[in-house]
């Protein structure tokens, strides 16, 4: 009875699955590494692809915040440039009328400000005794004449 069970033995395929050539159940191109089954593999191939667009998403996501942001900033600083050239323009506006209208009362003013620009460059280049006690009083003498006139 003994080589009857042999021979049913040889005839009934094997449950054992193998990955290297040689061993039974061994199939080309499922090899793994260190003993990982191919579900093993499939499994972290998925993982990984999810973990990747799950990142790109994220990127794309941070794209989108970082371009709102930029545009919210160029749309601030365009507000800002507009109303300050708007104030620069008036204030020009403003002092071309009034030199027209008051010739000589510009004239004076002009040269005021050129003795006081002219002041303080010299304060830079020669002793400090002299200009300290004179180029404060001055400019101030001229700003308030300044002020007064644009008013």
């Amino acid at each position: 009875m003994e080589p009857k069970n042999i021979q049913d033995k040889a005839k009934t395929p094997s449950t054992q699955t193998g990955n290297t050539p040689g061993q039974t159940g061994y199939q080309p191109g499922t090899s793994t590494t260190g003993g990982q089954s191919t579900g093993t593999a499939t499994a972290r191939q998925q993982t990984t692809g999810r973990t990747e667009q799950m990142g790109q998403e994220q990127w794309n996501e941070v794209k989108e915040r970082g371009a709102e942001m930029a545009d919210k900033a160029k749309q601030t600083f365009n507000e800002a440039y507009e109303r300050t050239s708007h104030a620069l323009s008036d204030s020009y506006g403003r002092a071309i009328d009034y030199g027209s209208q008051h010739p000589g009362q510009a004239m004076i003013i002009a040269f005021g400000i050129g003795v006081g620009v002219g002041l303080l460059i010299s304060s830079n280049v020669s002793s400090r005794g002299r200009t300290s006690r004179i180029v404060p009083p001055v400019m101030n003498a001229l700003s308030e004449i300044a002020a007064e006139m644009f008013r």
